[in-house]
């Protein structure tokens, strides 16, 4: 989600400490949403969709080690950048939330340079995500393109042999539709039909490949392979008709 300001989700069950975290990002130029405990920070994650995440680890219902997990295990907030913050300073708790899927970490009590050194830090990383997905979506559908950038193991890049399902779509009588109406009326009719085959190929999370004319072919099965690849061509070439 695009925004003029960042928008932050801080997360601490200390009213003190989410009352000063928040005033020091609001301070900062951000704007902020707040919740008490891991349980409500999933549901503002949910509502507020938020570029980033400062999070307490310590928190009653559950923990920012949970929120992590949970956050991490939802395709759409795989790329959610989380900053936990934590009394906590032992290599091992460390080494858990980063296994959770924690980006990084501020050791409390913390200092308003350091937190708005690693804000902005998460906050360039997370607009250069952004804009590598909005760049690949150019090519192939939003999941998947957000599926690449966020699990680029399940890619091999550089070449890989596998079996695809290809979809060939066009215009019966095309020829003869287009003998019988104005260039402009034939270019209209033909960006409708475009339209609607992207549209059907890149909900089944298809790729449309090449355009020849009133001619689409698409596929399914690169880069993301699934299982049910064959019926996904199936259920686009029914929406085409």
């Amino acid at each position: 989600m695009r925004r003029e300001r960042p928008l932050i989700l801080a997360v601490d069950d200390e009213p003190a400490n989410i009352a000063l975290l928040g005033k020091l990002l609001r301070h900062q130029g951000y704007d902020v949403v707040e919740a008490s405990d891991g349980v409500a920070a999933l549901e503002a994650v949910g509502e507020h969709q938020p570029d980033l995440v400062c999070l307490d680890v310590m928190m009653p219902r559950l923990d920012g080690i949970g929120v992590c997990q949970q956050l991490r295990s939802q395709p759409e907030h795989a790329g959610l950048p989380i900053l936990l913050l934590t009394a906590l300073n032992r290599t091992d708790d460390r080494v858990l939330g980063l296994e959770a899927g924690a980006n990084d970490f501020l050791s409390k009590p913390f200092d308003e340079h350091e937190l708005s050194a690693r804000v902005r830090s998460l906050l360039r990383t997370k607009a250069l995500q952004d804009r590598l997905e909005d760049l690949l979506g150019r090519y192939v559908s939003e999941s998947v393109a957000s599926e690449v950038l966020h699990n680029p193991f399940g890619v091999s890049l550089g070449g890989d042999r596998r079996d695809v399902t290809t979809l060939f779509a066009d215009v019966r009588g095309f020829t003869a539709l287009a003998a019988d109406h104005s260039p402009e009326e034939t270019l209209g009719m033909l960006n409708r039909y475009l339209a609607v085959v992207s549209d059907a190929v890149e909900a089944q999370d298809g790729t449309v490949a090449d355009l020849l004319g009133d001619g689409v072919f698409a596929f399914f099965g690169a880069p993301i392979c699934r299982e049910d690849d064959p019926e996904r061509a199936v259920r686009a070439a029914l929406a085409i008709q």
